[in-house]
């Protein structure tokens, strides 16, 4: 973290989390005037917990969420960057009665939440 003055009156921090390379910018001010928190995540914050998660097609044009439960750590994944085990939840089409489909009540993927959350893409419930 760090701090940047743009002007007189104007101050910023400067904020770099540990394993991206983007920084992220706040004002000082707002801090100061508490209308910005910063909280920092752990795994365990978010093992167990109900999540809401954001997701975009490929040309970026339709977005939605989808809501889950994290499950795990994935075991080989780093403590600073970790990749999470999540189970979403998906609505069965009840009116899709073909055999030859299968209707899938819940799906198991995994993820870098914290990348998620840092991108405001990721809601805990």
């Amino acid at each position: 973290m760090d701090m940047v003055s743009r002007g007189k009156n104007t101050t910023d921090f400067l904020i770099k989390y540990v394993g991206f390379d983007e920084f992220y910018i706040f004002s000082y001010h707002e801090f100061e005037e508490g209308k910005i928190e910063l909280v920092a995540l752990t795994a365990e914050d978010l093992v167990g917990k109900r999540i809401s998660q954001r997701f975009e097609d490929e040309r970026h044009k339709q977005c939605w969420w989808e809501n889950g439960k994290v499950l795990s750590v994935v075991a080989d994944s780093t403590k600073e960057n970790p990749e999470f085990i999540v189970e979403f939840d998906f609505e069965i089409d009840e009116e899709n009665d073909e055999e030859d489909d299968i209707c899938i009540d819940r799906e198991i993927c995994s993820f870098n939440l914290f990348e998620d959350y840092f991108n405001h893409d990721l809601r805990l419930l």
